[in-house]
């Protein structure tokens, strides 16, 4: 399912209303990096999982408050499967936390304040924090020849010292 545009709380609320099985998938982050208040926000956008009968009205669930439509595929337009095993598998990585920024970072350190970075290309080289960004990475500063180079990295890549 597809949810109206920021509107996937909506929709999730409206479809369970109507009696479907629904999955929203969420990522938790810190609203601002210097405020410390944990928002959820969907891991997909404006999709959702919903487990559809064989009789239910497409119609009638494109009609519930939220939902922009149901989202189709092929010539026939019918309802874009998903695997089941996939669905769980996302369940899974959510459940043990892989969603959750505010866990990978205990405490965000301040500007210039050292930092490890603990996994990617520079996996093992200190370097200095810079900050949050909007999109739930980090830049950090790390020195390479002499020099300090900026670069931008998930934040389960980086631990603060």
């Amino acid at each position: 399912m597809r949810a109206a545009t920021a509107r996937p709380f909506n929709a999730e609320d409206g479809l369970v209303e109507a009696g479907v099985v629904v999955y929203l998938p969420r990522l938790v982050r810190w609203r601002r990096p210097d405020e410390k208040k944990r928002v959820e926000r969907p891991l997909f956008g404006d999709y959702l999982f919903a487990g559809l009968k064989a009789a239910q009205s497409l119609y009638d669930l494109e009609a519930v408050d939220g939902v922009h439509a149901v989202v189709r595929r092929g010539p026939d337009r019918q309802p874009q499967p998903v695997l089941f095993s996939d669905i769980v598998k996302v369940m899974a990585r959510e459940l043990a936390g892989e969603f959750d920024i505010t866990r990978k970072i205990r405490k965000v350190p301040d500007q210039g304040d050292p930092v490890e970075i603990t996994g990617g290309a520079f996996q093992g080289w200190p370097a200095k924090f810079v900050g949050l960004r909007e999109d739930d990475r980090i830049e950090v500063l790390f020195g390479m020849f002499g020099r300090w180079t900026a670069l931008v990295l998930p934040a389960a890549d980086v631990r603060a010292l």
